[in-house]
């Protein structure tokens, strides 16, 4: 089944799509992206991503882009595939114009959409656990924009990895506050409630995290959302991590570190037990 990408409506295969090379997206990291998993055919949580795709859009004031088009195209591109088990990537760029600084007047963005095949954690790692690594959090100011600028994101999953871990935890070095992951959002179980940071400026609104809140409130569990002090997480029973791909995954590790007994904990199984009885709910629906 061929992985498969679409140029501003254009389906094609990924290695024959190409944008300018004065594309803003390359030259300044001008443009906003999402990642969607999609399960059996099945795209997970899509029109939540596409509110925070416009959500992004509008921080950056991009303009001319119909995310309900894109929401299409991208269905289109992953029926083409044939791909079950995949993961959309769509990445809209300001567009193309000779290099400056300022935003160009009367330029067309580029809508890029990729399929191809998922490539989750090994499913061990969901009943073992995985290593995590904390690290400074050095990036800009607004996380909160799923933004193309991932410099600091890359460089701290680099270290995670040359250390053996799975996630660099990022910690405001100011405050000595969590925030999030390179690519997930952090919770932590403190006396059988979850804690996990606010939703602000300093971090992404994961869509896995608020649909994890979601079902924790509906089970019963207590959420905090609020501030989490780097020893608040040292001291957890339990930390877990939410993601697009990785979905509901527990940290047995934190910095060499045991997290609690060292197991995967009670309450970061449950959700993960109801986070997987979703999407197959989900995907039953679709097939009748």
């Amino acid at each position: 089944m061929p992985e498969l990408a679409c140029l501003n409506g254009q389906i094609m295969p990924i290695d024959e799509a190409k944008v300018p090379i004065e594309d803003r997206g390359l030259q300044f990291g001008d443009s906003v992206y999402e990642v969607i998993r999609v399960y059996s055919g099945y795209p997970w949580l899509l029109d939540e991503h596409m509110a925070r795709l416009q959500r992004s859009m509008q921080a950056i004031n991009m303009s001319g882009v119909d995310v309900s088009k894109i929401a299409q195209q991208a269905k289109q591109v992953l029926q083409r595939s044939g791909i079950g088990d995949a993961v959309i990537y769509i990445q809209v760029t300001r567009g193309v114009a000779p290099r400056n600084h300022l935003i160009p007047r009367g330029i067309e963005p580029n809508v890029i959409i990729t399929v191809r095949h998922a490539n989750p954690p090994q499913a061990e790692h969901y009943t073992t656990g995985v290593k995590a690594i904390t690290a400074p959090d050095v990036r800009w100011g607004r996380p909160d924009i799923k933004s193309t600028n991932l410099l600091p994101n890359v460089l701290a999953l680099e270290q995670a990895r040359q250390r053996g871990a799975f996630e660099a935890i990022l910690i405001d070095q100011r405050e000595g506050l969590v925030t999030e992951g390179c690519h997930t959002n952090v919770f932590a179980v403190l006396n059988g409630a979850l804690r996990t940071p606010p939703v602000n400026h300093r971090i992404l609104p994961g869509i896995t995290r608020q649909f994890v809140i979601n079902l924790a409130t509906q089970a019963g569990i207590e959420v905090r959302e609020e501030q989490l002090p780097l020893a608040d997480l040292m001291r957890a029973q339990e930390v877990f991590l939410t993601g697009t791909v990785c979905e509901v995954i527990g940290v047995t590790l934190l910095d060499n570190t045991m997290v609690g007994d060292g197991t995967v904990g009670t309450i970061t199984r449950r959700l993960h037990a109801l986070y997987r009885e979703a999407v197959q709910q989900a995907v039953a629906s679709m097939e009748r």
